[in-house]
């Protein structure tokens, strides 16, 4: 149902999507916004909707902004990966507008799926601006080969879009019915390497409310190393318009930080995931096919482990913080694990080229 206008002190929702699709020598892109006014009770709880826009209605100014912004970053990440063998970019704009003043919160993030000759690698990146989205770096177009000899015994570095993958599932297992128990078994006992690892509310701008009315909160995970007791994350409520019900927000932020150290040389990094139709082996053993290199020498490899059994063995990280989005979204340096040989030996893991 389509409506003139927001009230002056609701709040609106917009998302914009874009899609951007190589055709030989040009391409397709495609733009579609969705704008809805949410009404809330006094409690702040969101009790209805209206679409806005459409046949007969009036859009927001922060639709048209978010419309163009999306188009934007489909375009520039076109022009980024041309050499690329891309097959689509999909970047997603949000904004909420709150109240009378128009107070304004921006989300916005991009992936970008990449054909290699190891199999399908999506690569992505998020912003709370925009405009400030830096622009992405896909995988080598060459072919793996062979790891150099002596590589199980050179120290392992987990890239941003790797750990974002290994971070994610150690988010799960912490949340998982056995996860819980042990949080609150062992809260406040030291595991993990001085790591903290904060979920970060991002559909609403902290230290407001979401919408079933309750506080927008960051919740920790882990604090320098220490289990944190289970408790649901608040703020974390999204309001649907379509299905007219409230439910957990699309995206989920994490944030990792550990003790910073020097990025080894040499190393084995793993700087990509290739996409695969199973990641979890039986008993929750995650498994990634990735792209590795030693210096520039690519090869394929597959971590196998158990995510929080991987976590517990990372020594610290390293590098520049780096915000990559796939299916969560992860804040963080690079991850530094020890060698295969000795990842195995502790039995925190596996690291094999195939």
């Amino acid at each position: 149902m389509a409506d003139a206008a927001a009230p002056a002190s609701g709040t609106v929702a917009v998302t914009a999507y874009g899609l951007g699709v190589p055709l030989g020598t040009g391409r397709r892109v495609s733009r579609w916004t969705d704008a809805v006014a949410l009404d809330r009770d006094p409690g702040g709880r969101v009790r209805a909707s209206r679409r806005l826009g459409g046949p007969g209605g009036t859009a927001p100014p922060a639709a048209e902004t978010a419309d163009r912004a999306a188009g934007r970053l489909v375009g520039s990440t076109l022009d980024a990966l041309g050499a690329a063998p891309l097959q689509s970019v999909l970047a997603t704009v949000r904004c909420r507008v709150e109240g009378p003043a128009g107070e304004t919160a921006w989300r916005a993030h991009v992936v970008a799926r990449i054909e290699t000759a190891a199999g399908p690698v999506l690569i992505g990146s998020a912003t709370g601006d925009p405009d400030a989205l830096p622009a992405l770096e896909g995988p080598p177009a060459t072919r793996p080969g062979t790891p150099p000899a002596g590589w199980t015994d050179l120290p392992i570095v987990l890239a941003p879009p790797v750990a974002a993958m290994a971070v994610g599932a150690a988010r799960l297992a912490l949340a998982s019915r056995s996860g819980r128990a042990m949080r609150e078994r062992m809260a406040g006992r030291r595991a993990f390497h001085d790591l903290s690892l904060h979920d970060v509310p991002v559909a609403h701008p902290s230290g407001g409310l979401d919408d079933a009315g309750a506080p927008v909160t960051t919740a920790a995970l882990l604090d320098a190393g220490r289990l944190t007791p289970p408790g649901t994350p608040s703020g974390r409520a999204v309001w649907d318009h379509d299905r007219r019900a409230l439910g957990p927000a699309p995206v989920t932020r994490l944030e990792l930080d550990g003790p910073p150290l020097p990025v080894p040389e040499p190393a084995v990094e793993l700087a990509w995931c290739v996409e695969g139709v199973q990641r979890y082996d039986p008993g929750g053993v995650l498994r990634l096919t990735c792209l590795a290199r030693v210096a520039d020498r690519w090869f394929p490899a597959v971590l196998r482990a158990r995510p929080l059994r991987l976590l517990q063995a990372a020594r610290g990280v390293a590098g520049p913080r780096t915000r990559t989005f796939s299916e969560d979204e992860l804040e963080s340096p690079s991850l530094l694990l020890p060698g295969a040989r000795g990842l195995r030996e502790r039995g925190s893991g596996a690291v094999e080229s195939p």
